[in-house]
């Protein structure tokens, strides 16, 4: 069997988590099943049997509903494919994917599809009859990305890593919302006219929220209502992701398979000493022959050639 090794050598990573604090920011959101994130990076994929190894440099937002096509027509991927398996292709660019839209943290309104908008990875159509809105008082903002090294899970993949100032990011859209404008309304979930709806129309079944996650959250910003490890299948406990240090940034266990993972910073590789603030793993101390990350936010140890290397574990 195997596997794809690749190098990544980040060149403005964590690219995109600016626009949440500008749009989405409404009562009714919702976390997608498909998520974007901007990659740009440099894809070195470790040549086999004496195959001399193939770099690419990937620069692109790209959606996780985007990647099988992404994979059969795009250059890079293709020819990052005749070296390795295409599949294993697929699954890398799919966890930096996963990785970045966590960094992100995108928030999008209900009857909104995630789209890419140039590099803007929390870009956002309104589906369903709902159209975009931006009250008339929302302002754009433009905040630097952060170097963030918490790289995408595989059970093969190894990075070396490299560090760069923070980039300045374009100014975020103005779309905020989805709404259904009057004299339209809302008709099992549709925006539509008045007489396209049906007088009388069967109950629509809602989609059953987990209970207690409401009173989490109302707790402060960071808490999460997150499953419990051992306890029944709607199980669930509120933490602080802001400085829970098995569930920093995200819960350690979703409660749906749509929420974005934190990070258990305790099973960081290498870490002798860490907690969690502010939703980032910040470590203190390493064991011997580990390093902390110029951005504290791993250990980094060093490779038979030389090069720092940080061995990411699989899930």
């Amino acid at each position: 069997m195997r596997y794809l090794a690749i190098v990544v050598l980040l060149a403005r990573y964590g690219r995109g988590g600016y626009a949440s604090s500008v749009r989405g920011r409404t009562t009714d959101t919702w976390l997608p099943n498909d998520v974007c994130a901007y990659l740009d990076v440099d894809l070195n994929v470790t040549g086999t049997h004496g195959a001399p190894d193939v770099v690419e440099h990937l620069d692109a937002c790209l959606c996780l509903s985007e990647v099988t096509n992404f994979c059969q027509s795009d250059a890079i991927p293709l020819t990052l494919s005749s070296v390795k398996d295409k599949k294993e292709v697929e699954n890398a660019l799919s966890d930096l994917i996963k990785q970045h839209a966590a960094d992100a943290k995108c928030v999008y309104p209900l009857h909104a599809k995630p789209i890419c908008i140039g590099d803007d990875p929390c870009g956002f159509v309104c589906t369903d009859g709902f159209e975009s809105y931006t009250p008339p008082d929302a302002t754009s903002s433009t905040t630097p990305c952060t170097t963030s090294s918490t790289l995408p899970t595989s059970s093969s993949l190894s990075s070396t890593l490299t560090t760069s100032a923070p980039t300045p990011l374009p100014t975020a859209p103005n779309s905020t919302t989805c709404i259904c404008p009057s004299p339209k309304i809302i008709c099992n979930g549709i925006c539509t006219s008045a007489r396209s709806c049906p007088s009388q129309v069967p109950p629509v079944k809602r989609q059953k929220r987990w209970v207690g996650s409401g009173a989490c959250t109302m707790r402060g910003d960071g808490w999460m209502a997150c499953g419990v490890y051992g306890g029944a299948a709607r199980a669930w406990e509120c933490i602080d992701t802001n400085t829970d240090l098995e569930s920093c940034g995200g819960c350690d266990l979703p409660l749906t398979p749509y929420s974005l993972r934190g990070t258990d910073c305790s099973a960081l590789p290498g870490v002798a000493d860490v907690s969690c603030h502010n939703g980032s793993c910040a470590v203190r101390r390493c064991l011997p022959g580990w390093t902390v990350a110029l951005d504290r936010s791993h250990c980094v140890s060093y490779g038979a050639d030389g090069r720092v290397v940080v061995q990411i574990p699989a899930v």
